[in-house]
C-alpha cells in the first residue's frame, strides 16, 4: 500500500483570552495530516499536530515546525513504516499515528472502538482551570465542582 499525504495549518482564535503559566493565549495554532493510500483514494485519515509554545516540547519555531511536517507528507511512507523517526516531534507522531488509525478505520474519525467512542461512558479527567483574575478562577472553580470534576 502507499500512502499520499498532505497538511493544512489552521489558526483558532479562543473565545476569551486563557492564562496560562507561560502566558496568556489568544490563539491556537495546530497542522492537520490527510493520508490517504493508493488502495483507496476517496477515504481520507485525518489526523492534527498541535502544540502550544512554550509548553510543546518539539515546537522551536512554526517554519521549522512546518518544514517537519511538510517534509514527513513528502516521505509518508518512510515515516508511517518506522514512527521512531519522530521521536522528538511528539505531536507531529501523535498527528501521523491519528491519521494512520483513521485511515485504519475507513476515514470517519473513530479511532477505538470503546465505550467512550460511542457516548456510553465519560473519561474521567481533571476539571482545567485557566488563570485570570480571582473572581475568574474562582467562578471557574465552582463550574467544575458542580460538574462533578473531583480534581481541578
Amino acid at each position: 500500500m502507499k500512502l499520499t499525504a498532505t497538511y493544512e495549518k489552521k489558526v483558532f482564535q479562543f473565545k476569551r483570552p486563557s492564562g496560562t503559566s507561560r502566558g496568556v493565549l489568544t490563539e491556537k495554532i495546530a497542522w492537520f495530516i490527510y493520508l490517504s493510500s493508493d488502495e483507496s483514494a476517496s477515504i481520507v485519515g485525518i489526523g492534527e499536530c498541535s502544540i502550544i509554545p512554550g509548553l510543546s516540547p518539539d515546537f522551536e519555531n512554526e517554519d521549522v515546525y512546518e518544514n517537519k511536517i511538510r517534509h514527513l507528507c513528502e516521505h509518508v511512507n518512510d515515516y508511517a513504516n518506522n514512527l521512531d523517526e519522530l521521536k522528538e516531534f511528539p505531536s507531529i507522531y501523535f498527528g501521523l499515528e491519528m491519521a494512520l488509525l483513521d485511515l485504519q478505520n475507513g476515514g470517519i474519525r473513530h479511532f477505538f472502538d470503546t465505550p467512550f467512542t460511542h457516548g456510553k461512558q465519560a473519561i474521567p479527567i481533571n476539571g482545567l482551570i485557566w488563570m485570570g483574575s480571582l473572581e475568574f478562577m474562582q467562578e471557574q472553580i465552582e463550574e467544575k465542582l458542580n460538574l462533578g470534576f473531583d480534581c481541578i
